[in-house]
């Protein structure tokens, strides 16, 4: 992240971020869903879904 601050008061913002870097495949683990009633391989709410993601934004305020 980097922060900038301009001459007229106004600040300019840039960030970054890399969600999973390694790209590792989810553990194999049993899991039971009491919700849905059925057991699954991989629980869902533990473990990342969607592999490497990267987010990079900007922020200005004035």
């Amino acid at each position: 992240m980097k922060t900038q601050k301009l001459s007229n008061g106004s600040t300019f913002e840039v960030f970054g971020n890399m969600t999973n870097i390694t790209d590792r495949a989810r553990p194999v683990t049993p899991y039971y869903s009491v919700f849905l009633g059925a057991s699954d391989q991989v629980n869902e709410s533990l473990f990342d879904q969607l592999g490497r993601r990267y987010t990079v934004g900007l922020k200005y305020s004035f």
